[in-house]
């Protein structure tokens, strides 16, 4: 409206010589369109083929958005695995196989995406020793005071001599921040007797104990019948929540034969070989899957 007052305000031979020009003109520079916003038409990978990794490997895979032209464009990607228990994706596209099975990696960007599938093979088992160690051996050895001091834990008592009714064995890893700690020799073990790192004997045996720092825990009981994960902590004086276990707070990832477990970890009922894994803090790695000596 300003530019329409000045040029009318000439001289009408002025307004008829040059005001229309004036106004073209003045109107045009108004009306000059905005960009187009840059969007993302394709989304490329690399490595872009199926993909096979072990249990435990990583890939390091990498995302570029392209415009209508193939350009590339700096615009966000948003990464997602199909199966979390088959392989996890960061944020950054680092892609972790977690456990044997197929899954599918996405990119995607405003609303344009590619896919990479992956699969994933079973690690070999490592091996479990008698009298050996898995873990970092920084855990004191037997229960804590808390733990069972000879009096009956619950139902489960403290008897002069191991129990073969009901024999069997289960493997337990425990992770903080990423490192394995050692589940401790002797606990449910009272005057315990060591040879070469291994329980030999003692003044009395609860139904749940371990006899090394191998992980592996023995359930012996006079009777058959269900004995849990958190029954093994009691006798043991250790806490075992869903934010933290053994002394150490974070955030816990429980892990069953391998498979993501979101119940209750007090409430896991052991059964015959079952390897479970406990996870507090990050990072998060795959859970280990071990071989039983022949013995067990």
């Amino acid at each position: 409206m300003t530019c329409t007052r000045v040029v009318w305000m000439r001289s009408a031979a002025l307004a008829l010589a040059g005001g229309t020009s004036l106004l073209a003109a003045c109107g045009s520079g108004g009306d000059a369109a905005a960009p187009a916003p840059v969007v993302a038409a394709s989304v490329e990978l690399t490595p872009a083929g199926p993909q096979s990794l072990t249990v435990g490997d990583t890939l390091r895979l990498a995302a570029t958005a392209k415009d209508a032209g193939g350009s590339t464009v700096d615009r966000p990607i948003t990464w997602s695995s199909d199966k979390e228990d088959v392989a996890h994706v960061s944020t950054d596209g680092l892609v972790t196989a977690w456990g044997a099975g197929s899954a599918t990696i996405t990119a995607v960007s405003d609303g344009k995406s590619a896919s990479v599938p992956v699969s994933v093979q079973a690690a070999q088992p490592i091996p479990l020793n008698i009298a050996g160690v898995v873990g970092k051996d920084s855990l004191p050895p037997g229960d804590t005071p808390q733990g069972g001091q000879g009096e009956p834990v619950g139902e489960i008592a403290c008897l002069g001599q191991e129990q073969l009714a009901y024999h069997i064995h289960v493997h337990l890893s425990l992770i903080v921040n990423g490192e394995q700690l050692a589940i401790p020799l002797g606990i449910g073990v009272l005057g315990r007797q060591v040879l070469g790192s291994f329980v030999t004997g003692g003044s009395c045996f609860y139904w749940l104990h371990t006899h090394d720092a191998s992980g592996i825990v023995h359930v012996e009981s006079p009777n058959p019948g269900a004995l849990t994960l958190g029954q093994f902590f009691d006798v043991w004086g250790q806490p075992l929540t869903t934010t933290g276990v053994a002394g150490f707070a974070g955030p816990v990832a429980v892990y069953v034969d391998g498979k993501s477990y979101t119940g209750d970890p007090r409430a896991i009922a052991f059964t015959e070989r079952m390897q479970i894994t406990l996870e507090v803090g990050t990072p998060l790695v795959p859970p280990p899957v071990y071989a039983f000596p022949d013995v067990y």
